[in-house]
C-alpha cells in the first residue's frame, strides 16, 4: 500500500471507530429515554387517578371560593347561587382531561438484545452525519427520529421493518481529494456529536428521575408510593377546605332565615 492510501486507511480508521463510539453513546442514551417512558407510562398509571381526583377537588374549591366571595360583598343574599355557580363554570377552564399513558412494551432478555443489535444495524445505515449533501442528511434525521422513536418504546416489531427501509446514500462519486475532505469533517462532527451526546446523557443521568432510575426498580416503586401518600393526604386536605367552606356558606343562608 503506497503512503497516500496508507495514510487514507488510518483516516477511514479513526472515523469508523469514533462512529463506533457516538453510536455506543446515542444507544446508551436511547436505552435512558427508553427507561423514562417505562417510568411515565408506570406512573401515569398509578399516580393519574390520584391527581384527576385532586384536579377535581381544586375545580370544585375554586367554585365555592367564588361563591363565598360573592356572598361576602352582596348587599342582598340571593334566594339561590346558582346562577352564580353557573357563570363562574362557564369561566373557570375545566380540569384537566386524563392523561391515558402511552403502553410500553416490556421485552425478555432476548428481545432487548435483538432491539439493540437492529438498533446498532439501522443507526449505521442511516446516520445522518456521514453524509454531505443536505437534503440527504435532513431525510436521514427523520429516518432515525423514527428509529430512536422505536428504540425506546421499545417497538421491536418497527425495528425490523425498519431493516427493510431503502438506503439513503450520498449518491455522488468521490474524487480522492474529496474523500479527504469528507473524512476529515467527518471525525470533526463526530468528535462534536461524541461531547453533544455525552453532555446530555450526564444531565439526564444526573436528574432526580434519571438517578432513581439508576438506583433500579425499588427506588422508582418508593418514589411511586411516595407520590400516592402524598397526593391522598393533599386530597383529603382540600375535602376538609371544602366542608369548612360549606359550612360557612350555610351561615350565609342562616342570616336570611325568617
Amino acid at each position: 500500500m503506497d503512503p497516500v492510501q496508507k495514510e487514507l486507511q488510518r483516516y477511514i480508521d479513526i472515523r469508523d471507530r469514533l462512529l463506533q463510539e457516538v453510536q455506543e453513546r446515542e444507544e446508551q442514551l436511547q436505552t435512558l429515554f427508553s427507561e423514562l417512558r417505562i417510568f411515565e407510562a408506570q406512573f401515569l398509571e398509578q399516580v393519574g387517578p390520584f391527581q384527576q381526583k385532586l384536579d377535581r377537588w381544586k375545580h370544585r374549591l375554586h367554585i365555592m371560593e367564588s361563591v363565598l366571595q360573592q356572598l361576602e360583598n352582596a348587599e342582598e343574599i340571593p334566594v339561590s347561587c346558582s346562577a352564580w355557580r353557573m357563570d363562574i363554570e362557564e369561566h373557570l377552564e375545566p380540569p384537566p382531561k386524563e392523561e391515558k399513558p402511552i403502553p410500553i412494551a416490556i421485552l425478555s432478555s432476548e428481545e432487548k438484545k435483538e432491539a439493540k443489535d437492529l438498533y446498532r444495524l439501522l443507526a449505521r445505515r442511516f446516520h445522518p452525519d456521514l453524509i454531505q449533501n443536505e437534503e440527504k442528511r435532513e431525510q436521514r434525521r427523520e429516518v432515525m427520529a423514527q428509529i430512536n422513536q422505536a428504540y425506546q418504546e421499545n417497538r421491536l416489531d418497527l425495528l425490523k421493518e425498519q431493516q427493510h427501509l431503502p438506503d439513503i446514500p450520498e449518491g455522488d462519486s468521490e474524487k480522492q481529494g474529496d474523500v479527504w475532505t469528507r473524512l476529515v469533517r467527518e471525525i470533526a462532527i463526530l468528535r462534536k456529536r461524541i461531547t453533544e451526546v455525552q453532555d446530555e446523557y450526564t444531565s439526564v443521568q444526573e436528574s432526580e428521575l434519571g438517578l432513581m432510575i439508576c438506583d433500579g426498580q425499588m427506588e422508582i416503586d418508593t418514589y411511586i408510593s411516595k407520590m400516592k401518600r402524598v397526593m391522598r393526604t393533599t386530597i383529603l386536605l382540600k375535602q376538609e377546605r371544602w366542608r369548612q367552606m360549606r359550612i360557612l356558606e350555610e351561615r350565609y343562608w342562616m342570616e336570611i332565615d325568617p
